[in-house]
């Protein structure tokens, strides 16, 4: 990994970082296609692949990370061509950020921005799967897990109006 950064008068003004390349699709395109045909070439479940998903948005939201920008295409997905290990890669991680605590709005806006409701292939099931691991790793919001889902299908409805596309329940 090479890592730069421009200063100006002691201060960071600019940064990057070049990695690898990997061999991965991203989220977006790998749940575009054949959607059942494709799980079986992780050899893995609908439940098992939200589940998993869930799993890793709750626990960076559980650690206070906010990725900024975290729909379909900015999650790759490695391995989908073998039957050996899979697993995310994130990509547009300038605008990630730690906090001590994170917000419900920004954890809303990652939230909402991972929701494209225009994708026929995710049924209301995979979301609640989804859902349910992500509370999992944030217990502290499962007493306010119904006000959660109702912001986050407003919030995703909304955005759903200025995208083209279908347009799907989140959870029924």
């Amino acid at each position: 990994m090479i890592v730069g950064e421009k200063r100006s008068f002691g201060f960071v003004q600019k940064s990057f970082f070049v990695t690898e390349g990997v061999d991965a699709v991203s989220l977006k395109m790998f749940l575009k296609g054949p959607f059942d045909v494709s799980l079986e070439s992780l050899g893995v479940s609908r439940r098992d692949f939200f589940t998993r998903l869930g799993r890793l948005i709750g626990s960076l939201h559980a650690k206070g990370i906010y990725h900024g920008d975290l729909h379909l295409g900015n999650l790759l997905l490695w391995g989908p061509t073998s039957n050996a290990k899979w697993g995310f890669y994130f990509l547009d991680n300038e605008g990630a950020r730690r906090f001590q605590s994170l917000s419900s709005s920004r954890r809303l806006h990652d939230l909402r921005d991972l929701n494209d409701l225009r994708l026929g292939s995710i049924s209301s099931r995979d979301r609640a799967y989804f859902f349910k691991a992500y509370l999992e790793e944030n217990p502290g919001l499962f007493p306010i897990r119904k006000t959660l889902v109702a912001s986050l299908q407003r919030a995703s409805l909304q955005r759903q109006r200025k995208l083209p596309g279908r347009n799907v329940a989140f959870l029924r």
